[in-house]
């Protein structure tokens, strides 16, 4: 068997590999890393093409849609979704980032921020900016994904050191909501 062969047989079977393990939310180590900067700048460059933020969209709409109900721009109208995309972030595509709400806490889970970043693979450089909300509240704290990585700011997740902690703090930010009402 030739070199190319051999080359494409394992491009294949890491597409494969990354696909199963999005679905069992494995996935190597993905370090949480904290910062308190008010913006993380991710900048495009010059050009960036409006339909590379059209597919990632469609990949997080697939990705969170194997977790719960999706809803938000471009998805259509979704009775109390579990997570909402936020379709208007394309103007000006000034930097690589696409929003969306947890809208129920529990659905952050350690497998879902792990289908995300295996999915971000295949959007090099692109980030998802996650904002948990419960019963329409925004809470506290800030969760960047990306490929290699998530970081995080906030009083809530200052003590969390890994996927686990964080996807067990994000949960409780939900009982301490229904606890203020």
């Amino acid at each position: 068997m030739g070199w190319i062969s051999r080359l494409l047989g394992w491009i294949s079977g890491n597409r494969n590999s990354d696909r199963a393990n999005a679905q069992s939310g494995k996935g190597g180590r993905l370090p949480v890393i904290h910062h308190d900067c008010e913006f993380v700048p991710n900048p495009s460059p010059p050009g960036m093409p409006f339909k590379a933020f059209v597919k990632l969209h469609r990949d997080m709409e697939r990705i969170c849609g194997r977790f719960g109900r999706v809803g938000g721009g471009g998805v259509g109208v979704v009775s109390k979704p579990d997570f909402y995309l936020i379709w208007g972030d394309y103007y000006g595509l000034d930097h690589k980032y696409l929003y969306l709400q947890v809208c129920d806490p529990t659905k952050l889970t350690e497998a879902w921020l792990r289908a995300v970043a295996i999915t971000l693979r295949r959007h090099p450089g692109w980030g998802i900016g996650v904002q948990n909300c419960h019963e329409g509240r925004t809470l506290e704290g800030y969760i960047l994904v990306f490929a290699d990585r998530v970081m995080v700011s906030g009083t809530p997740f200052k003590s969390c050191s890994d996927l686990a902690s964080l996807a067990r703090t994000a949960c409780a930010q939900r009982h301490v909501a229904d606890d203020e009402q």
